[in-house]
């Protein structure tokens, strides 16, 4: 919600709480009656992320897990991907027939949140190379090196760092780990002296 929007539901978290429930319709329908327990809290930082993508019966896919910077457009692709993780944890239960517990259920997409897990993650890392000027810096240092004649080698070496960047970008590679150690190794090192904070996103 943007400042304005919610400036006009009031000054404060409750107050704004208090007077999307009562002007709200179906938000007042079924939580009209009901008496506050605790304090109101509101969150800045819209890249949340779930310590615990599952329960007993329940489990968190997309947004709902974990939220990433839509710099890149990651958002359908781990909703999709979580989507197809979860289903192939559940197939055998479905195949099967038999009711699971809730217990077993936890038991079996427990695979599922670790691998979510760390998807996030390598997103939120490759998004923070953008956002602090890394990515930039490394094409300005490419297109430069590039600049001063181009050799096999040398035009073999700049295919291998864009084809992993790439895919990285894409979701096909983001996890890999040697795509993520040579983005980190070439933002440490290949920079030739071209200033990442001067490209930095504020």
């Amino acid at each position: 919600m943007g400042k304005d929007d919610a400036a006009q539901l009031g000054a404060t978290p409750l107050e704004r709480l208090e007077r999307v429930i009562a002007t709200d319709s179906w938000l007042s329908g079924i939580a009209g009656g009901s008496k506050r327990v605790t304090s109101v809290a509101s969150y800045a930082n819209y890249q949340l992320i779930s310590q615990r993508g599952v329960g007993p019966g329940w489990v968190m896919i997309g947004d709902a897990f974990g939220f990433v910077d839509p710099m890149l457009s990651p958002g359908v692709f781990l909703a999709l991907r979580s989507s197809e993780l979860v289903a192939d944890a559940l197939g055998p239960f479905v195949q099967g027939g038999a009711a699971a517990s809730p217990r077993e259920l936890e038991q079996a997409l427990r695979p599922y949140a670790a691998v979510q897990t760390a998807m996030i993650s390598a997103w939120q890392d490759l998004v923070a190379t953008f956002y602090d000027g890394r990515m930039a810096a490394l094409f300005r240092a490419g297109r430069d090196w590039m600049s001063t004649g181009g050799t096999t080698l040398k035009r073999a070496t700049q295919n291998h760092i864009e084809r992993h960047i790439a895919l990285q970008a894409s979701g096909a590679g983001t996890t890999r780990r040697y795509s993520r150690r040579l983005l980190r190794f070439m933002g440490r090192h290949a920079l030739r002296g071209v200033q990442p904070t001067e490209m930095a996103i504020r």
